[in-house]
């Protein structure tokens, strides 16, 4: 009854149809979805066939703030990348001479975003299939069907692969642009693994909002602890809406949904991005 009622419920039930018919034949891999900055391929995955359905369909990692800050030039660095819909739209936007570091643990979805790279022909992405945390060690991983909710388990998986700190990788710009995190709650980890990379850092990015709050909890710690950690390196930390107003979180006051950005220079940032306080 519940997969009666998710077609029924769909925006686009029959395409949502074709698209489950696509993926079960293993016929979608045919299929190429043109975006704005790039072309995906159609792949086993949930958000491939999201997008499939609707190319307007936007995950919540994709945001305008990404056109607003980045520019010609930069080096920016995607944690979770998943199958590279913000890898290649920053790919797109820095250029030939920018520089994308882009790391994705799952060896699957790696697989499929390495296909997408190479379909774009970008040759401005260096890639990482790690897992990455504050120690090096071997960590289970989820193997759920819908990629978008895969991350570390504290319990046995029939995915075991390595952890990697984010200082240890091979990124030797002497600035960063922007690292944009999206780990399914355990960005506090891959954060205290950049003691080094956030003293070159201008922005950091990531989620904040629903259930993101469960999942810092499932790893044992107070998403507050992240705040204090990142002004300890001298970051502000702000909220934005849509109308590219920033709010700065001055306690522990956290919206409950949304991105947080953690910025060194505020007058630089408003300068780039034409965003207001």
């Amino acid at each position: 009854m519940s997969r009666f009622n998710n077609i029924r419920n769909h925006s686009n039930p029959l395409k949502f149809i074709i698209s489950k018919i696509l993926i079960r034949t293993k016929l979608c891999k045919l299929f190429t979805i043109t975006q704005d900055h790039y072309i995906l391929k159609f792949h086993p995955t949930a958000l491939a066939r999201d997008k499939w359905i609707d190319p307007n369909y936007r995950h919540a990692a994709e945001d305008n703030f990404f056109l607003d800050y980045v520019k010609k030039n930069d080096t920016v660095i995607d944690v979770g990348a998943n199958i590279g819909t913000v890898t290649l739209l920053l790919a797109n936007i820095v250029g030939k001479n920018g520089r994308v570091y882009s790391v994705e643990p799952h060896p699957t979805i790696y697989k499929y975003l390495l296909e997408n790279i190479k379909l774009n022909n970008f040759q401005n992405i260096t890639t990482f299939n790690y897992a990455l945390g504050e120690n090096i060690t071997q960590v289970n991983f989820s193997d759920f069907q819908s990629d978008g909710q895969n991350r570390i388990v504290n319990l046995n998986s029939k995915l075991n692969i390595k952890m990697e700190k984010i200082d240890n990788l091979s990124i030797k710009e002497n600035t960063i642009d922007l690292l944009k995190i999206d780990t399914m709650g355990y960005e506090k980890f891959v954060l205290f693994g950049a003691n080094s990379l956030l003293k070159k850092c201008k922005v950091v990015q990531f989620p904040i909002g629903g259930s993101y709050h469960k999942l810092s909890n499932y790893y044992g710690y107070d998403f507050k602890e992240i705040l204090d950690f990142l002004r300890k390196n001298n970051f502000k930390l702000y909220s934005y809406d849509q109308e590219k107003r920033l709010s700065e979180i001055v306690n522990y006051e956290i919206p409950t949904k949304g991105d947080l950005l953690a910025i060194a220079d505020i007058n630089d940032f408003i300068k780039r991005t034409g965003y207001h306080q």
